[in-house]
C-alpha cells in the first residue's frame, strides 16, 4: 500500500503534476476535474489537491 503525500510537500508535487498536464494538453479547458480521481493518479491527498488547484488558479497559464 503507497501513502499518499500530505502537507506542503503534497501540495507541490500536486501543483508540479496539474501545471505540467495542462502544459501538456492533458487537461482541456473546461474539463471537469474530479479531486479524488487527481488525488489518486499523482500520489497525494485530497487536501493537496484542492489547495494546488487554489494555487495554480493564482497563476496565469498561456
Amino acid at each position: 500500500m503507497t501513502t499518499a503525500l500530505e502537507g506542503a510537500a503534497g501540495t507541490q508535487v500536486g501543483v508540479d503534476a496539474l501545471r505540467k498536464a495542462l502544459m501538456q494538453g492533458d487537461l482541456s479547458p473546461g474539463q471537469r476535474l474530479v479531486e479524488a480521481e487527481l488525488a489518486e493518479s499523482y500520489g497525494v491527498t485530497r487536501a493537496a489537491v484542492r489547495a494546488a488547484l487554489i494555487e495554480l488558479s493564482t497563476e496565469w497559464i498561456p
